[in-house]
C-alpha cells in the first residue's frame, strides 16, 4: 500500500519588500511594504509545497505618501502557490512564481482589479490596479522551525481606472523591481490571521 501523502501544516508567513514607486507629481520614492500570509505548506523529504492567502498589507507612509489597500479586498485577494526543492547536492532551492490579481472586481467596489487609495501632498485619489509579480527567492533555511527567503521581486503593473486629476497622470503599465525577505513558522493548532498579525513584520524598520 503506497504511503499517504503528508497533512498541510498551518504556517504563518511575513514578507517585507523594499524598492522605488513613482507617483505621479511627486517623482520616485523608497517604499517599504509588509505583508502577513497564512500558509498552507506540505513537507516532505525533498520538497516544500505552498499554498498562502493574505492577511494583511501594510505600505509604510513615506513623505507624506500614504498608499493603502482595500480592507475588503485583502481576503479575497488570489492565493498564491510556490515551492522549495532540494537538488541533487542536497541545497534547496525555489523555482520563480507568479501572484498578483487580474481585472475581476475583487474588492467588489465596481471597479476592476483592486482599488489602491493614495493620499500625497497634491496629488491624492483611487487607482484600479491589476498586478502581475514574479518572485525569485534565494533559500537561506528550510526546517522543521523556520524557512527563510530572500526575495527578488517584479512587479508588473496595469492602472484600469483612476479617480482624480493627477492620479490620470500616472503611466498606465509599470514595472518595478524590489528585493526584500520572507520568514515563515509553524502555527499552534487553532491559530490563524488574527495570531499572525500580532507578529512583527519580517524586516524590523532599523534593517530597511
Amino acid at each position: 500500500m503506497p504511503a499517504s501523502a503528508p497533512a498541510p501544516e498551518r504556517w504563518a508567513g511575513r514578507q517585507t519588500v523594499l524598492g522605488m514607486r513613482s507617483i505621479p507629481l511627486l517623482g520616485d520614492y523608497e517604499t517599504r511594504t509588509d505583508i502577513w500570509l497564512l500558509a498552507e505548506i506540505v513537507r516532505t523529504a525533498d520538497r516544500w509545497e505552498v499554498r498562502q492567502t493574505t492577511c494583511d498589507v501594510r505600505v509604510a507612509d513615506v513623505a507624506g505618501v500614504s498608499i493603502t489597500f482595500p480592507r475588503d479586498g485583502i481576503p479575497r485577494m488570489p492565493a498564491t502557490f510556490f515551492k522549495v526543492l532540494k537538488d541533487a547536492d542536497g541545497f534547496y532551492f525555489a523555482p520563480t512564481w507568479s501572484s498578483g490579481w487580474d481585472a475581476r472586481d475583487h474588492d467588489r467596489d465596481g471597479w476592476p482589479g483592486l482599488t489602491l487609495s493614495i493620499s500625497a501632498p497634491l496629488c491624492s485619489g483611487r487607482l484600479a490596479v491589476i498586478s502581475d509579480t514574479k518572485t525569485t527567492a534565494q533559500v537561506r533555511r528550510a526546517s522543521a522551525e523556520a524557512l527563510e527567503l530572500d526575495l527578488a521581486v517584479r512587479v508588473g503593473q496595469t492602472i484600469a481606472e483612476s479617480e482624480g486629476w493627477c492620479l490620470a497622470l500616472a503611466d498606465e503599465q509599470t514595472d518595478d523591481r524590489f528585493h526584500g525577505k520572507a520568514v515563515y513558522q509553524p502555527l499552534s493548532a487553532g491559530a490563524g490571521c488574527a495570531d499572525i498579525l500580532r507578529m512583527p513584520p519580517a524586516l524590523p524598520p532599523s534593517e530597511d
